[in-house]
């Protein structure tokens, strides 16, 4: 992986077939071997495309942020915290207890 963009790495990889294609056409690769190798070579571009495009679509995607459920129960969650934080400031204003 280079981590080419896919428009990128379309780019090449049809450059490169078509270099392939022209030396098969100038004849220094025999016809019948041209043509398997040019087929194996779309069909592996083809399916290499498909994934880099897939990976490209993930990297893009904004993260998994929370759903409407999860901000709905979020002021329930805040208000809760609150009154857990509120519970020891009261205990610091209250009156020491004195043993007496």
């Amino acid at each position: 992986m280079l981590g080419l963009t896919f428009s990128a790495a379309a780019r090449t990889n049809l450059l490169l077939i078509a270099a392939y294609a022209t030396a098969a056409l100038a004849g220094a690769i025999a016809a019948p071997v041209a043509i398997y190798s040019l087929f194996l070579l779309v069909c592996a571009n083809l399916i290499g495309g498909a994934g880099c495009y897939a990976l490209e679509c993930n990297r893009r995607r904004p993260p998994a942020g929370p759903t409407r459920a999860a901000c709905s129960r979020a002021p329930a969650e805040t208000r809760a915290g609150a009154a857990v934080r509120a519970g020891p400031l009261r205990s610091r204003t209250r009156a020491p207890i004195l043993a007496g």
